[in-house]
């Protein structure tokens, strides 16, 4: 995570689309049904879905997952237990929703076994062993349905702070130690191989870095679409770097992946954080070829795209950077492909106006961007380049991105030519949080950069 980044839900600034919002609220997990409990919401947990949420301290530590074990009152029905177990989970999913919250959740694990997953609602006031009584009690009411009154074990509800290799952790102690050995591995978690790897080793010493998200207009629908994700850092000074350029040494291979990795997982933080709280726009996250060169390199990158949530994964374009322009088509192939499950699509950054850009289309890209030089030359030959450039996009089917549009100048010419997304000063600087999509007309562009 990125240094001293703070919480999503405390960087939202005031005025449009800024207000504050409160964290977001659990929701009940859809998996695949299960055979004669198909007519209710209580689903399957798998171990591996069940140990990501455990993987969270601040549900794990509270004790909100709590187990609710059906041993004592398999042995108590007997032989009529097969006839039973069917009809458990509609009888739980009533007896949870007339005693807790709507936001409070169960799982299934086994015929034996149901998972709890209480709301920070509901545990705000209750320590664990308080969840774990009231987990009782609704185990109390489910059998009561089938057996009368039943005294529950005290073994019937325990607190579960953690799941290694199919077993529980029921001692908040362990969990406590295990957290923060993850901790300590969390801060080199971004050194692929090799000593000079370690996150704290990427950037310069005494430089702050952090995330930062641009901006992206589209001219067709003279709204705002995309957000790009950046990597900035800042000196003693308040003189900032962007992008590959805040690494100490942006040749250096293990730097490269290594922002790559930071980038992708604090990105990944901050549309979770806004997903929730219905903010919607795309997400433009870079990632370098030197990080996709191999396919070992592609498959470390994949593991950390593996987190990116389902219903997140059609908001994000990853953007190819550093590509040399001889690149095979088989190769950049291979790259586009690997990144299609996780994403909506792919971008290629050019290093240079290609003319003919049907070589592109191969490989399954969507867009083509290319970064306007800082003082971009008014030649008119440039400007016909960059037409080329346009006009070749159209005829295979691809869209056109300009960054860098920094004056009302380019802003004309860019429209005039046909670009089909803009992004710089003149759309938008760098904010610490995007916002939602927002309609901005040409005329409202054009009178802001006259002031």
């Amino acid at each position: 995570m990125a240094q001293n980044k703070r919480s999503v839900f405390e960087m939202f600034k005031p005025g449009k689309g800024g207000q504050k919002l409160a964290p977001p609220k659990s929701r009940p997990l859809r998996s695949l049904a299960s055979g004669s409990d198909q007519g209710t919401s209580v689903k399957p947990i798998t171990n591996s879905k069940l140990e990501s949420f455990l993987e969270k301290d601040d549900l794990a530590l509270s004790g909100r997952a709590q187990l609710i074990s059906l041993i004592s009152m398999k042995e108590r029905i007997g032989e009529g237990w097969n006839s039973v177990k069917g009809r458990l989970a509609t009888a739980f999913e009533s007896s949870l929703e007339s005693s807790c919250s709507p936001n409070d959740n169960l799982f299934k694990r086994s015929d034996e076994e149901y998972i709890a997953i209480f709301s920070t609602q509901t545990a705000e006031d209750k320590s664990p062993e308080d969840l774990s009584d009231l987990c009782r009690n609704l185990m109390a009411e489910v059998a009561r349905k089938f057996l009368g009154e039943l005294e529950p074990d005290p073994d019937v509800a325990r607190a579960i702070y953690g799941l290694k290799d199919g077993e529980y952790i029921f001692d908040r102690e362990v969990r406590e130690g295990s957290a923060k050995k993850g901790a300590e591995k969390k801060k080199t978690e971004g050194k692929p191989q090799g000593k000079d790897a370690g996150v704290s080793e990427l950037f310069v010493s005494d430089e702050r870095f952090d995330l930062v998200y641009r901006p992206n207009w589209s001219v067709r629908h003279e709204t705002v679409t995309t957000y790009s994700v950046h990597a900035i850092a800042r000196d003693v000074k308040g003189n900032c770097r962007y992008d590959y350029n805040v690494l100490k040494d942006k040749t250096a291979l293990e730097c490269l992946i290594g922002l790559d990795w930071l980038l992708l997982a604090d990105a990944i933080e901050t549309m979770e954080g806004l997903y929730f709280n219905n903010f919607r726009t795309v997400y433009s996250i870079p990632v370098h070829y030197e990080t996709l060169f191999s396919t070992e390199r592609v498959k470390g990158f994949l593991t950390r795209c593996r987190k990116i949530p389902e219903e997140l994964r059609k908001y994000v374009i990853f953007t190819l950077a550093g590509v040399p322009d001889g690149i095979p088509v088989t190769k950049l192939q291979m790259i586009v492909s690997s990144l299609k499950p996780y994403c909506n699509s792919v971008q290629l950054e050019c290093n240079s106006l290609p003319r003919d850009c049907s070589k592109y289309v191969m490989p399954g890209l969507k867009y083509l961007k290319y970064r306007l030089p800082d003082a971009a030359s008014p030649d008119k030959n440039f400007w016909i380049k960059v037409a080329e450039f346009s006009i070749s996009c159209k005829k295979h089917k691809l869209l056109s991105v300009l960054s860098n549009v920094n004056s009302i100048e380019q802003l004309m010419i860019t429209r005039e030519i046909g670009v089909n997304f803009l992004s710089g000063d003149i759309i938008g600087n760098y904010c610490e949080i995007p916002e939602h999509m927002q309609k901005i007309k040409w005329q409202e562009l054009v009178n802001n950069a006259q002031f």
